[in-house]
């Protein structure tokens, strides 16, 4: 149980389509390793175009190291377009009535450049200044984690953040994503992630837990990196669009169709880092809304699953 009821699971802004979109592409790319890439972009001139702008406008190459990284809202932003060119190039009659659903920052501001709420040029701005304000956060010495855990239902991972978070002085520890019913990222400061391992370790039932990053993703832990992010964005209100494709919103289970008031996505974006990530409550309303195919990227080759 998500906590979600059946009535409330939608929530839409802007004009409602009178056939809402049977397709999603996911944008839920963590990284692309440059041979992808490369790859992609000798074959997509759309590709080699972003990879141009991104060496131009945020200064970044296309090394293993830069596009490999795990958790870079640069690198997210990256892959998420150069998936969505693919998709284009592969299925160009869907993609004209198919829905977004971006996974992560990153991911996020690519749909939204997709979108025509932005241009490349700010989205890769914007990425760039995330991924250095997290950089700066993460070199700050105040340890932070984020770990993935399955095998718990919500209730009894919830019971665990607040017992962790309470062993530790100003501890933090919350839920940061919820994947599945019973699969969860954890974030919090390190002791309070140390502590919450232990007590899952001695809960009754199984689970498995594994590290995602060294910083509190989706949580109130990266208010200062949203903050600087912030900033940039009530600069960039002015030129921002109503978007043409839907985009669904993660951190709000919200689809922002198009035509939707570019005053309500700059809302969305400023607690986009803050926010915890609901993906399973998303794919619920995204089915209940009509998409049955969702389509994404998986290294270099498209990836189609029917949704039931």
């Amino acid at each position: 149980d998500l906590g979600i009821a059946e009535d409330d699971v939608i929530v839409a802004d802007g004009p409602q389509e009178a056939v809402p979109p049977k397709i999603a592409f996911l944008l839920d790319v963590s990284h692309v390793p440059a041979d992808d890439l490369e790859a992609m972009s000798l074959e997509l001139p759309a590709v080699n175009d972003l990879v141009q702008k991104a060496k131009s406008v945020v200064g970044c190459s296309t090394t293993t190291q830069t596009f490999n990284a795990h958790n870079s809202p640069l690198n997210g932003f990256i892959g998420s377009l150069a998936g969505l060119e693919k998709f284009k190039n592969d299925r160009p009659q869907a993609c004209g009535v198919a829905s977004i659903v971006p996974v992560g920052p990153g991911g996020t501001l690519a749909a939204f450049c997709a979108a025509g709420v932005m241009t490349v040029e700010d989205g890769l701005r914007l990425a760039k200044l995330a991924e250095d304000a997290a950089a700066e956060l993460a070199s700050s010495g105040k340890k932070q984690r984020t770990i993935c855990v399955t095998g718990f239902k919500k209730a009894l991972v919830s019971t665990l953040c607040k017992q962790a978070a309470a062993k530790e002085d100003g501890g933090a520890c919350s839920i940061a994503a919820f994947i599945t019913r019973f699969t969860f990222f954890v974030s919090g400061t390190e002791p309070a992630i140390s502590s919450f391992e232990k007590l899952a370790k001695a809960s009754p039932g199984h689970c498995e837990v594994s590290t995602k990053g060294d910083l509190g993703f989706c949580s109130s832990l990266m208010q200062t990196v949203q903050e600087k992010l912030n900033e940039s964005l009530d600069v960039l209100l002015p030129s921002l669009k109503p978007p043409t494709t839907a985009v669904w919103m993660t951190t709000e289970v919200k689809i922002l169709r198009p035509g939707a008031d570019p005053a309500k996505i700059l809302e969305v974006l400023k607690r986009l880092l803050t926010s915890p990530l609901l993906y399973d409550q998303c794919m619920k309303a995204a089915l209940k809304d009509g998409v049955r195919e969702l389509q994404g990227l998986h290294k270099y080759h498209g990836q189609r699953q029917q949704v039931t």
